[in-house]
């Protein structure tokens, strides 16, 4: 039977009764001291009752809470789910040096530990390099402590409790943001305890669900059975997963023997991914009149506001309907929020609620997931920035007109317009410049994740106001011809070694691709690149291993490429034309495709027969020959050694070389080149060693001549 505690008036009236019916004491006026003896007796059992209750309570899954309701769900080997960790990128700083500086994966950072606002720690996930001449460098990092509480402003982490060497300062330009899942509340623990319990005889739809939702990177499961009733046939269920990469083998294994553990026999079970239904959303929220909030401030209570709805996205399950009317009490819920001004919410790329609908329904197997929320307490700039390659007219003097015009064309439109790509083309002409249309490439850099485009035509969003970025129009593409050799791990199986050299390319290409008009190409900062790359420690650069040439022209440029960087000049842009990442010497394959050979015999050439004996019997001694083996790496082919070589298959045969055509091909990057003159060479990188193949009888051709013809 249930607990039922006394109360302290029917404890006083017991005592009171008990000791008037003993005849003893009579006085219990207020203030006497019988009672004011058994007003305090009274209260202090009170208080043991009150106890007792609180500890009766507290063995039941129904009524105990907190770390009483973790004691009790302990019976069943369930332990209360923690929240996830707040994340973000921090900054390290340093002054120009001449050595490398590293901060490695664990480094700690923190906010200054103010009067009302304690100090929040974070830590690094990732090793962070700063090479020489490299300033600044991201890491990304996580609280310490887990939980909503350890969001941070930006510009908020400013302390390193650990000075690192050669690091200066660290700082945070975006907020530290938690968008993982919360901590499980008392109300979801006796939930998932009480379905726990029910699971363990197995052979159920609960069952199967809580098998699922034990395993570790499991967020929702839902079991749905697909009886066929017309040909009277059951036994088939759809068990969808949230959370889990079933294309993954392992995974889906492990997912799969979960299922079959605790299904009943005879039951099919087909395991799917559950469909994400993802969610964009802009808000335009109106601040609470009167608060006045600086730029960093601002800023955070843009992130709170998109904070709050990502969590209210996230605890929605698979099934649950998607309601404006919490969308907007989330954003309400904000300290510091006035009003929701307006909002543009879509679910896979559709309005989520046209007309008056409010809620935007998911199918039993679809979950709502926050692919992108912003909000905005005032106008954002658009930069808009273009690139073109100009075929005339492009001069300073017509760019400074150009960027003019372009300024003013944005600036008089209104938020929200879209910017057509001929509007900009049109203004290009205007100024005196013929551009070729198919180069131009058109980049905004929103606020708010990616920009949306049709075409080319740029869609801001609504709070967006169109502002002119970078103008970059160039006449010639620099091509750049180069290498770089990382230092892998020897334990990296070949697969892993490629996707690693792969990721450094596209790095490098990116740097290339971003980089402003008149910059050059500072080695220091493709070393960096490649160095951001996990599971790189060191990448190496040759800068005899680099040359440029203008496109179109053949013709190596001499003085661009110095010890530091490469020289792009004005209305040049950079770009890679062949270049080698490698973590071992790769081949250059050089074959000699055509040689001629003159041979000098005593007295008359021989004619007929004899002839083609000659010829057959030089052909025999210079065919599949080894030619300039052992090569080193990085040592070029000259033409002149190669000659001397063939030259030197047949000492004393008075035998000349007279013309010979070299072609070569990288492995690496497939470079290829062509040698055909003396002095000429086949030009090897620091990262590659050539390999010359032995000559083919049929690329040979022998003129035989006599002394006496001469």
């Amino acid at each position: 039977m249930p607990f039922e505690p006394r109360k302290y008036g029917d404890i006083f009236e017991a005592m009171r009764a008990s000791s008037a019916a003993a005849g003893v004491v009579t006085d219990f006026e207020t203030g006497s001291v019988a009672r004011t003896l058994c007003e305090s007796f009274a209260y202090e059992a009170a208080l043991l009752y009150e106890k007792m209750r609180l500890v009766y309570l507290s063995a039941y899954v129904d009524t105990a809470e907190g770390q009483q309701l973790d004691m009790v769900v302990a019976v069943l080997g369930i332990a209360r789910g923690e929240p996830d960790y707040a994340q973000g990128v921090v900054t390290f700083h340093r002054d120009v040096g001449n050595d490398d500086a590293e901060a490695p994966a664990g480094t700690l950072v923190a906010t200054v530990d103010k009067p009302g606002a304690p100090k929040k720690v974070y830590l690094t996930v990732e090793r962070t390099a700063l090479s020489k001449g490299q300033t600044s460098a991201d890491a990304r990092v996580q609280a310490v402590n887990r939980g909503e509480t350890e969001t941070a402003p930006a510009g908020a982490v400013t302390v390193m409790p650990r000075p690192v060497p050669g690091i200066k300062s660290v700082s945070n330009t975006a907020a530290i943001t938690f968008t993982g899942k919360k901590g499980e509340t008392d109300s979801q623990l006796r939930e998932r305890a009480k379905n726990a319990l029910i699971s363990s005889g197995k052979a159920t739809v609960v069952a199967i669900e809580n098998a699922l939702l034990s395993l570790p990177d499991v967020d929702d499961a839902r079991v749905i059975e697909r009886p066929d009733v017309a040909n009277n046939r059951y036994g088939l269920i759809d068990v969808f997963v949230d959370g889990v990469d079933l294309n993954d083998p392992a995974k889906n294994a492990e997912v799969t023997a979960a299922v079959d553990r605790v299904r009943a026999a005879g039951i099919f079970a087909r395991v799917q991914s559950t469909t994400a239904l993802a969610v964009e959303a802009v808000f335009q929220i109106a601040p609470t009149p009167g608060l006045k909030l600086a730029q960093d401030e601002r800023a955070d209570l843009e992130a709170k506001v998109a904070q709050s709805v990502q969590s209210y996205i996230a605890g929605l399950k698979m099934g649950d309907s998607l309601l404006l009317s919490q969308i907007v009490k989330n954003i309400l819920a904000v300290d510091g929020v006035a009003d929701l001004s307006q909002y543009a919410i879509t679910v896979n790329g559709a309005a989520a609620f046209p007309g008056d609908l409010r809620s935007h329904d998911a199918g039993p197997a679809e979950r709502f997931k926050a692919s992108l929320i912003c909000a905005a307490s005032e106008s954002k700039p658009l930069p808009i920035g273009i690139r073109f390659k100009a075929t005339a007219g492009l001069t300073a003097a017509s760019l400074a007109a150009l960027k003019t015009a372009l300024a003013a064309y944005l600036g008089a439109l209104a938020r929200g317009t879209t910017v057509p790509a001929a509007e900009l083309l049109k203004r290009i002409v205007a100024a005196g410049i013929a551009a070729d249309a198919g180069s131009l490439e058109i980049a905004a850099d929103s606020w708010c994740g990616d920009v949306r485009f049709s075409g080319k035509d740029v869609i801001p969003k609504f709070v967006e106001q169109p502002a002119l970025g970078e103008v970059f129009a160039y006449s010639n593409l620099l091509k750049i011809t180069g290498a770089l050799r990382l230092v892998l791990s020897p334990q990296l199986t070949q697969t892993q070694q490629s996707a690693v050299q792969s990721q450094v390319a596209a790095n490098i290409a990116g740097l290339l691709a971003a980089l402003k008009s008149d910059a050059d190409v500072v080695f220091a900062d493709l070393a960096a690149a490649a160095k951001s790359v996990d599971l790189v420690q060191d990448a190496q650069l040759n800068t005899g291993d680099f040359s440029v040439r203008l496109d179109g022209a053949a013709a190596i440029l001499r003085g661009r490429v110095t010890d530091k960087k490469i020289d792009v000049q004005a209305f040049e842009r950079a770009q890679l034309e062949f270049f080698c990442v490698t973590g071992s010497i790769r081949t250059v394959n050089v074959a000699i495709t055509g040689l001629k050979v003159t041979v000098t015999v005593p007295g008359h050439a021989p004619t007929g027969q004899a002839l083609t004996d000659a010829q057959n019997q030089v052909i025999n001694g210079l065919a599949g020959k080894p030619l300039l083996p052992g090569l080193a790496a990085g040592q070029d082919v000259a033409y002149n050694s190669l000659r001397g070589a063939i030259e030197g298959l047949m000492p004393g045969a008075g035998l000349t070389a007279t013309g010979m055509t070299l072609t070569a091909t990288s492995e690496c990057d497939g470079r290829s080149q062509t040698a055909a003159a003396p002095g000429t060479s086949i030009h090897v990188r620091s990262v590659e060693a050539a390999g010359v193949k032995p000559v083919d009888a049929a690329a040979i051709a022998v003129t035989v001549r006599g002394t006496e013809d001469v």
